[in-house]
């Protein structure tokens, strides 16, 4: 929802390219056994002579957008477990494919910003997590993340919120981008 609204409706202003898609084998998959009073470990047959092995989707996408005019990419691998093993035995997620695209878009929009929250570690932070789940953000939250911050960055806070909307106004901003 944020690149939509960032860059325009999907396919337009940003999209996403399939680059690569596999499946990629990992461990064999065992089972306890109780012979006697000893547990041993059994590899799990595969019936074509093999044995069960975990099998993981991972797949690679390019994003593009368009921002101001200039079309730019950022590629990332996404990967999701598609057979593997818990405690009631093997199974399968069928939905490993669409789990391994959304996971590939969501690392290829994160260098551009997107949840920088969230990679920053910042929903750790109880108070953080509060202040975004109200949609008015108490003042008093703001500057208690402020006042821990060290000193030479609270120093230099304002000239730099200054200059960055400085930046801002000069950008020649036009939408929908051409």
């Amino acid at each position: 929802m944020k690149a939509t609204r960032e860059f325009g409706p999907f396919g337009i202003g940003w999209g996403v390219e399939v680059l690569e898609e596999r499946f990629d084998k990992g461990a064999p998959i065992v089972r306890k056994k109780q012979v006697g009073e000893k547990i041993e470990w059994d590899l799990i047959q595969d019936g074509v002579g093999g044995y069960l092995c975990e099998m993981h989707h991972t797949m690679k996408v390019r994003v593009w957008y368009i921002l101001n005019g200039v079309r730019g990419e950022s590629e990332a691998y996404g990967c999701t477990p598609y057979i593997y093993d818990t405690k009631y035995g093997p199974t399968s997620d069928g939905e490993a494919p669409k789990k391994s695209w959304t996971d590939a878009v969501k690392k290829a929009l994160s260098p551009l910003g997107f949840s920088a929250d969230i990679f920053m570690g910042l929903y750790d932070n109880p108070e953080y997590r509060h202040a975004r789940s109200n949609s008015s953000v108490s003042r008093g939250i703001k500057l208690s993340l402020i006042s821990r911050m060290p000193a030479r960055m609270r120093k230099m806070l304002p000239v730099c919120v200054r200059n960055w909307m400085r930046s801002l106004s000069t950008l020649p901003i036009r939408w929908p981008p051409r």
